[in-house]
């Protein structure tokens, strides 16, 4: 039976930590039947499920378009569901532009992997779409590296107009699938560099 073995292997190997985080148990811990089968056929498994916990996100929603990000905070809220993570709050602010303190706020949360930020800035007659897009990646930069949270952007703009950023509301699903895949492939912090 090697044959069978070696195609197992490779089933699970392919398997994406996406994949992985979905195969948890309904008490959210993880379902490792499949490593558990290789290890009992004498292979080894070590693909690196370090995180034995429900991740946990903040998320943070700009109310400003707000049909718009109505619609991009449902699909973030369908991906951390169908990733088997858990949004510990959700926080609405006025715009994007206010989106870092509301940020920095959950990361500073015990309880809080990650943060995933959701919002839409549309073009008008200036370039302030451009300011306030600038500014809210780089102070979002800033927290997640302050922090050592990760910080994902799911902002649609600058440069788009309403009906384009109603056709990129997946991209809310994209922040809160990077969040996750930050939270596991990133190393744990070394304790003795502090």
């Amino acid at each position: 039976m090697p044959g069978a073995a070696v195609a197992a292997i490779g089933i699970v190997t392919a398997m994406t930590t996406a994949q992985l985080r979905t195969n948890v148990t309904a008490a959210g811990e993880p379902d490792i039947s499949d490593a558990a089968f290789l290890a009992e056929n004498g292979t080894s498994f070590t693909h690196p499920l370090h995180r034995w916990h429900m991740t946990t996100l903040g998320l943070v929603v700009a109310e400003f378009n707000r049909p718009i990000t109505e619609q991009m905070e449902q699909e973030a809220l369908e991906a951390a569901q169908s990733a088997g993570a858990e949004v510990y709050e959700t926080v609405t602010v006025p715009g994007v532009y206010d989106a870092p303190l509301a940020a920095d706020r959950l990361a500073r949360l015990e309880a809080v992997d990650a943060v995933a930020v959701i919002g839409t800035v549309i073009t008008g007659d200036t370039d302030h779409d451009q300011v306030i897009t600038d500014a809210a990646a780089q102070r979002l930069s800033d927290v997640s590296l302050e922090r050592d949270t990760p910080v994902t952007l799911g902002v649609t703009g600058p440069g788009m107009s309403a009906a384009e950023s109603r056709e990129r509301v997946e991209n809310a699903a994209k922040a809160v699938d990077g969040a996750l895949d930050l939270v596991d492939q990133l190393p744990d912090p070394d304790p003795h560099s502090a």
